[in-house]
Order: C-alpha cells, then sequence, then structure tokens
C-alpha cells in the first residue's frame, strides 16, 4: 500500500456523523515515505489531507514507512507502534487518541 492510497482510504473512512463537531488538525512524518509529510484537517464534519507540513497541528505523529503501513493494514496497532517506539507524537496526546479512533473505528 502506497501512502497516497492509504490517504485514499483515510477519507473513505471518515464517518463524519461520529465526529461531528470536533475540529483538529493533525501533521504526519512518514520517513522515506512519498509524500513524507501529509496534513489531515478535520472540521465541519469534513476530514481534508493536503501533502505538506503543518506548523499549527495540534499533535504530530512521527513514523517510518513500515510501521505506517503495518497500521494502515491492521498488521499492528497505532498503540503498540507507540509503545514500541516505533510511533512518535508531539503535541497534545488526546488529539493523538482522538485521531486513531476517526482512522480506525
Amino acid at each position: 500500500m502506497t501512502i497516497r492510497e492509504a490517504l485514499k482510504k483515510m477519507k473513505e473512512r471518515f464517518n463524519p456523523e461520529k465526529h461531528s463537531g470536533f475540529e483538529g488538525t493533525f501533521s504526519f512524518e512518514v520517513k522515506d515515505g512519498d509524500p513524507e509529510f501529509f496534513t489531515i484537517k478535520v472540521r465541519d464534519d469534513n476530514l481534508e489531507i493536503e501533502e505538506k507540513d503543518s506548523q499549527e497541528a495540534n499533535c504530530k505523529i512521527i513514523t517510518d514507512l513500515d510501521t505506517f503501513k503495518a497500521i494502515m493494514e491492521g498488521r499492528k496497532s497505532a498503540v503498540t507502534a507507540f509503545m514500541l517506539g516505533k510511533l512518535k507524537i508531539k503535541g497534545d496526546m488526546n488529539y493523538a487518541i482522538r485521531m486513531n479512533s476517526i482512522l480506525f473505528e
């Protein structure tokens, strides 16, 4: 799975009814990825993805390409990756937890 395919899946998985009223910006850095940086904005019951870094994100998620793919394909949980040090979070941890529920529930 490429990062762009994963981003497409993120948009397809997003359930606006479940996350109504929530607003947040998430910046991702996927080392060796193409793209390496992307930003996900959730607002107005919509999910937008831009292929760029954001300095204004509520949290930044940093990982490598193999870990990102494993999470997106369901072979590894984001929580496990975080506990093993394969996924790092900068910023508000509550937003990171919310990001997990946006993508995988």
